[in-house]
């Protein structure tokens, strides 16, 4: 069978991209690394290889296949990095969903602080959207599983 050619495109940036090239890079894996500026991202929208109008793509011997955290979810897999086990994947999907809300609330909340910089305490402001609770659900949950990740 032959390699699969992996063309990867996202914005000159870490981003949504990098936990993808990471997963590349970990395991010797050739791929185009396809780096666009603000500015080529205009001509591309209604590109049919851009599904649902987004970045990062993923595109498998030209097959294109959208949203980081599914590309991220498929290669890992493929790479077997997923348990086997159906109950274990479970858990571990909600781990990393819960780790996703958790990272897209810190993002929002970097640029707004920045943006605002506000004279109050930082840390109530954080407080106040649940870091504490998601951390200890989370906590919880992976002390629960007696699956070896």
């Amino acid at each position: 069978m032959a390699t699969p050619s992996y063309r990867l495109t996202y914005f000159d940036e870490q981003g949504r991209a990098e936990l993808i090239r990471m997963i590349f890079r970990f395991n010797n894996i050739e791929f185009e690394d396809v780096r666009i500026q603000d500015e080529e991202w205009e001509s591309l929208h209604g590109d049919p290889k851009i599904k649902f109008q987004e970045l990062p793509i993923l595109e498998i011997n030209g097959k294109p296949l959208a949203q980081s955290q599914v590309i991220a979810r498929y290669l890992a897999q493929k790479f077997g990095y997923l348990p086997t086990d159906p109950d274990a994947t479970l858990q571990l999907v909600s781990c990393t969903h819960s780790l996703l809300r958790i990272s897209v609330i810190n993002n929002s909340l970097g640029h707004i602080l920045m943006i605002l910089k506000p004279k109050k305490n930082t840390e109530v402001i954080f407080g106040k959207i649940n870091f504490p609770q998601d951390l200890v659900s989370l906590k919880k949950t992976l002390k629960a599983t007696q699956v070896d990740f």
